[in-house]
């Protein structure tokens, strides 16, 4: 099981999200668990590490979506962290909080589904290390 937050002030993106997960999952036999945050205030507010993999939305009000990444990175940097945006530039800022990947919305499934590749090679060779050790 993979447990993802969502950090998404815009609802069709979350249900977006979602829908490519959930599709993802059932063609490719997976499972995610899915946390769903308005914000990024509420999204750090007790946050515990506990999450394989973090949507992050780059505007939002509040709080933007890189200095969450930067507030996330002091207490956890083992999170894969990708961005989700409508600007293709942000992605070099990116790599100042370690970013995993980015999403330029609105983004094709087989474009996402690269992606999602990527993080379960991730993640396999992360518990194939723990189990080594």
């Amino acid at each position: 099981m993979i447990k993802v937050a969502i950090v998404e002030d815009e609802h069709k993106d979350i249900e977006n999200l979602t829908a490519l997960l959930d599709k993802y999952g059932e063609e490719y036999n997976e499972h995610f668990e899915i946390f769903e945050f308005q914000n990024a205030i509420t999204f750090l507010t007790n946050y515990q590490p506990n999450y394989d993999l973090v949507f992050m939305d780059v505007q939002m009000p509040h709080m933007d979506g890189m200095e969450a990444a930067r507030k996330l990175r002091k207490v956890d940097t083992d999170t894969l962290l990708i961005f989700v945006t409508n600007m293709a530039n942000v992605a070099v800022n990116g790599y100042e909080v370690a970013a995993f990947d980015f999403i330029v919305k609105p983004c094709e499934y087989a474009s996402r589904c690269i992606k999602m590749d990527r993080v379960r090679e991730n993640l396999d060779l992360r518990t194939d290390k723990k189990h080594i050790l």
